[in-house]
């Protein structure tokens, strides 16, 4: 359905609603699977739902370099570490995920050999491994500071298109002035008289 711009086409009420409904589902498949225990299944569907939704995102053009796909990511980000912050208030036990066993006739292995055998006991990084509900709080500020530069960003080229504008606005009634009256415009407004007549302009 998402996939077709047809069927659902993109920043409408229907495409708003369902968007909405497919986090609301992805969550409660999450939370499932946080009640049977099942971590690493809770983490990989909603690490799935992020990039399929985030594939689709560049297809509408709200890709990684517009503010609302950092928006999107901060909120799924917040949920999940709300989600996490519950269940562990009452009474789930994330998972551990530290090194193996070392047998205490064993020589004392480097700390490479360590972080490697315990890479390979996961068999994943830590970015596919549940964390505490912090690292999601920090994920979720990260992705809104990503959210407000690109919002900055695009201020930033809405106010130099704006005054781009204006200053052609000026210049041509500068430019009118003089043809319609050569003799008494020698006196013209200067560049820095310009200047404040741009900003004095209405928006």
């Amino acid at each position: 359905m998402f996939g077709s711009t047809a069927v659902l086409p993109p920043r409408t009420k229907r495409w708003a609603e369902a968007k909405v409904l497919a986090d609301c589902i992805a969550i409660k498949i999450c939370k499932l699977y946080l009640y049977s225990n099942e971590f690493s299944l809770a983490l990989a569907y909603f690490n799935r739902h992020l990039l399929k939704f985030a594939e689709l995102s560049r297809g509408w053009g709200i890709g990684e370099e517009t503010f609302e796909f950092w928006s999107w990511m901060a909120k799924q980000y917040r949920i999940l570490a709300e989600l996490l912050e519950i269940a562990v208030r009452f009474g789930m036990k994330l998972p551990v995920h530290g090194a193996p066993a070392i047998p205490g006739h064993a020589p004392a292995p480097s700390v490479t050999q360590v972080a490697s055998d315990a890479a390979r006991v996961l068999g994943l990084n830590p970015a596919n491994a549940l964390h505490h509900p912090g690292y999601y709080y920090y994920t979720a500020a990260t992705c809104t500071v990503q959210r407000y530069e690109r919002y900055m960003i695009i201020v930033a080229q809405e106010v130099s298109c704006l005054l781009r504008t204006r200053l052609t606005y000026v210049s041509s009634l500068i430019r009118i002035a003089r043809q319609n009256n050569r003799g008494a415009c020698r006196n013209l407004p200067d560049l820095q008289t310009k200047r404040k007549w741009i900003i004095m302009l209405p928006l």
